[in-house]
């Protein structure tokens, strides 16, 4: 019995976790994916501000469907790890570095 609490205890933490990482990340990473957004489509921008706009609005939108996935696997461990995908590998290193030309870092 002291092991089924321990196990419900963790979870409800997990839980926890998982609720206020959604609540302050997630939503601070979607504000910043919008703002992104109109940065890319506003005409009175340059060129560059319009493509860097974008190029953080995709990462940005990545960097929310990685949260998902990590909160996910917090709410419940078990039947997640399938789908968990990996973050870049080596072979992603030339669109990672023409993503970063885009924006400007060297």
């Amino acid at each position: 019995e002291a092991l089924l609490i321990a196990r419900r205890v963790r979870a409800e933490e997990r839980a926890a976790l998982a609720r206020e990482m959604h609540d302050v990340v997630a939503h601070e990473v979607s504000l910043i994916t919008l703002h992104a957004g109109a940065l890319s489509v506003d005409p009175q921008e340059s060129e560059r501000a319009r493509e860097t706009g974008e190029l953080i609005r995709v990462t940005g939108r990545r960097a929310l469907a990685q949260l998902r996935q990590i909160l996910d696997v917090l709410r419940d461990p078990e039947t997640v790890e399938s789908s968990f995908q990996p973050g870049p590998a080596l072979q992603d290193l030339p669109q990672l570095l023409a993503d970063s030309a885009v924006a400007g870092v060297p």
